[in-house]
């Protein structure tokens, strides 16, 4: 297996939210493991719309990514779900394949 940092870019809470920057919203990682996952795997990834922000003429997206657990990672994106007009608390559930990351 392999460590893998998993980042998403929209989280309920009210210290998360308007995160725009990535990756992370800018924020470094904190030193805690999370989660371990099995290269070349696939996963499923179910997250929820905190509240409707959706701008038609800025529609916005939801991304997951992940890095390996380092001093300086590097993100891949796994995942590019584009904003849409859903409502508040609209879940998304999407299976993800964790490929092999270079060390």
């Amino acid at each position: 297996f392999f460590l893998l940092y998993f980042c998403y870019a929209y989280i309920t809470g009210a210290k998360d939210c308007i995160l725009l920057k990535g990756p992370c919203g800018e924020r470094k990682p904190d030193d805690t493991v999370n989660v371990t996952y099995n290269l070349n795997s696939n996963i499923s990834v179910v997250f929820q719309k905190n509240l409707n922000h959706w701008d038609k003429s800025k529609p916005g997206k939801f991304v997951v990514s992940i890095s390996s657990f380092s001093a300086t990672p590097s993100f891949k994106p796994l995942l590019t779900i584009p904003d849409t007009n859903t409502s508040s608390l609209n879940l998304y559930a999407e299976q993800v394949f964790i490929p092999k990351l270079a060390r």
